[in-house]
């Protein structure tokens, strides 16, 4: 079977196994896998929220996509991470929220140039979700942590549906067949003025009034294992 003919049901598969913020992520910032890549895995993170961060899950909706890519040899080609927000009731302040991605596995450092994020609502002119900022440089970055911020369309009226996410990769530093890595996700909603980021290591803190939300997951890095 062609090469190239077998990569493009690969990615066709993938794509249809993701949310759709994924899917505009892989069309638009045209997602290429290291080559050669013969296998692939997605699943989404919903679950092990903290509800001690004050952010109701009915209000707001964390969701984190993982898609893990392999080389011919079965040996890790990269692990794609995004990490979608989604406003269910639209919060009362509306300023620039914060997000952070950490991981605690040293042999995966983030891939240059890698990281996009965009945020969307609903404009009631236009009947339908447009984009209302869009960047591709993070705000923090360590070697174990990535941070940035949501911007909510806070200056509109009615502004509805608020939205967005940010997406990157992560690549080996060595070759890796085995072993795992625990994500953390956390998510700070600024309650007046502006919000802080700080991260060191996997340890993430927020200044700034806001409220909070998180989650977790344990991602086993072998090829074929969840």
């Amino acid at each position: 079977m062609n090469k190239l003919f077998l990569k493009s049901i690969i990615v066709a598969l993938v794509l249809t196994m993701i949310s759709p913020l994924s899917i505009v992520v892989a069309l638009e910032d045209e997602i290429v896998y290291d080559q050669p890549v013969v296998f692939s895995e997605t699943y989404e993170i919903v679950e092990n929220v903290n509800q001690r961060g004050q952010i109701s899950t009915s209000k707001l909706r964390l969701t984190v996509s993982v898609i893990k890519a392999y080389k011919s040899d079965s040996s890790l080609s990269n692990v794609s991470i995004q990490y979608n927000y989604k406003w269910l009731s639209e919060p009362l302040h509306r300023w620039s929220d914060g997000l952070t991605m950490t991981w605690d596995n040293s042999n995966l450092r983030f891939k240059d140039g890698s990281f996009t994020k965009k945020d969307y609502y609903f404009n009631d002119v236009l009947k339908k979700q447009v984009l209302f900022t869009h960047e591709k440089t993070p705000s923090e970055l360590s070697s174990q942590g990535i941070g940035w911020y949501a911007d909510l369309a806070g200056w509109h009226l009615t502004p509805k549906n608020s939205e967005g996410y940010g997406h990157f990769l992560l690549v080996p530093k060595k070759t890796i067949k085995t072993g795992s890595i625990q994500l953390y996700a956390n998510y700070a909603h600024a309650l007046a003025g502006g919000i802080g980021i700080s991260i060191k290591g996997v340890s993430v803190s927020f200044t700034g009034s806001h409220d909070k939300q998180a989650t977790s997951k344990t991602i086993n890095l072998q090829r074929g294992k969840v």
